[in-house]
């Protein structure tokens, strides 16, 4: 009988702390939902609240692709690359 390899606290912990990423997300930008809204005046306020269901939507989306991407690339590499995305596409860039 095969028995299952025990998982380290150290990996539970990361993929604990990987799936706080998308709660955190809509967490950190509803308290700002008011204030988002009026800095953007002209637009509807579902078109404002759109904002914490976009995340959603995206994961929704790259669900499609991610059996195929787990038969090229091996775990760590998926996730350091899902992680820069992330972190990319949550940076700030100011204009002066």
């Amino acid at each position: 009988m095969l028995q299952a390899k025990p998982i380290g606290r150290g990996l539970t912990g990361s993929i604990l702390s990987l799936s706080l990423l998308t709660v955190m997300a809509g967490a950190a930008v509803a308290p700002a939902l008011n204030v988002i809204q009026a800095h953007f005046a002209q637009s509807s306020q579902t078109f404002v609240q759109m904002i914490i269901s976009i995340p959603a939507l995206f994961i929704v989306i790259t669900n499609f692709f991610f059996p195929k991407l787990c038969r090229r690339l091996n775990p760590r590499t998926l996730v350091l690359l899902g992680l820069s995305l992330y972190t990319a596409g949550g940076v700030r860039r100011r204009t002066l």
